[in-house]
């Protein structure tokens, strides 16, 4: 496993994901349970729900996030610069805070 996400809220975007190589778990509270999605899948996850992500392949999994009402891409670009900073806990709750996401749960598998 290469990533895994921590249960958030995402509160101002609803995000639909297009899997493009990999399998990608997501753990779901809208549909009470868990997918393992594979290349060609599609899926929306609705804002203001409960949601994580992990690659359960052995390699790279990549997918592709349209995010609507736009602008929710920002969170992507400042969430990614403060990883590469090494940035504290504090600071990537700020990020999140920015873009009105919420930590809710623990990681699927960590």
């Amino acid at each position: 496993m290469l990533w895994d996400s921590r249960m958030a809220v995402s509160g101002q975007a609803g995000i639909c994901d297009w899997i493009g190589t990999g399998h990608v778990r997501l753990h779901h509270i809208w549909r009470k349970g868990a997918d393992t999605l594979v290349p060609g899948a599609t899926i929306f996850a609705p804002r203001d729900v409960p949601h994580c992500w992990a690659n359960t392949a052995a390699t790279e999994s990549k997918m592709i996030m349209a995010c609507t009402p736009g602008g929710f891409e920002g969170f992507f670009e400042e969430s990614a610069k403060a990883m590469v900073a090494k940035s504290s806990p504090a600071q990537m709750d700020e990020v999140m805070t920015k873009f009105g996401c919420e930590l809710v749960g623990p990681p699927l598998f960590t």
